[in-house]
């Protein structure tokens, strides 16, 4: 499956905790593995954080975020961490190997939460951050 409750407690907890550091949740250091899950599927399955983490994305991460969307998996060990790290540190994809491939997937509550976003809004705040950054 690719939901958060399923995809979250592979991680380990370093990673889940460095995801606790990116949304910025509070108490997090004294958090088990099983607690950073449960609020970590709350911060990212949320349209407004879905909407700030996509904001500060660069047009190329944008690019792969919208290829990765429109399929169930993408298959690409071609990427290098610079094209999907920021996607990757804000829980928006995740990856994993099958043979010697690498595979790049969304968890279904983002690709059910991009729906949500107004996009005609949306697309000139994010032109208005880019051009800031």
């Amino acid at each position: 499956s690719t939901s958060l409750v399923d995809i979250l407690p592979r991680l380990t907890k370093k990673r889940l905790y460095d995801l606790a550091i990116n949304y910025n949740i509070p108490g997090r250091s004294k958090m088990n593995k099983a607690e950073l899950v449960e609020i970590l599927v709350d911060y990212i399955g949320n349209v407004k954080s879905l909407e700030k983490a996509l904001l500060l994305a660069r047009e190329d991460e944008m690019k792969l975020f919208r290829t990765i969307l429109k399929s169930e998996y993408l298959k690409n060990d071609t990427l290098y961490l610079g094209e999907y790290g920021y996607l990757m540190g804000m829980g928006l994809i995740f990856s994993f190997v099958d043979g010697d491939m690498l595979y790049f997937g969304m968890p279904d509550e983002i690709k059910d939460l991009y729906g949500e976003i107004h996009w005609d809004e949306f697309g000139k705040r994010h032109s208005r951050y880019q051009y800031v950054s």
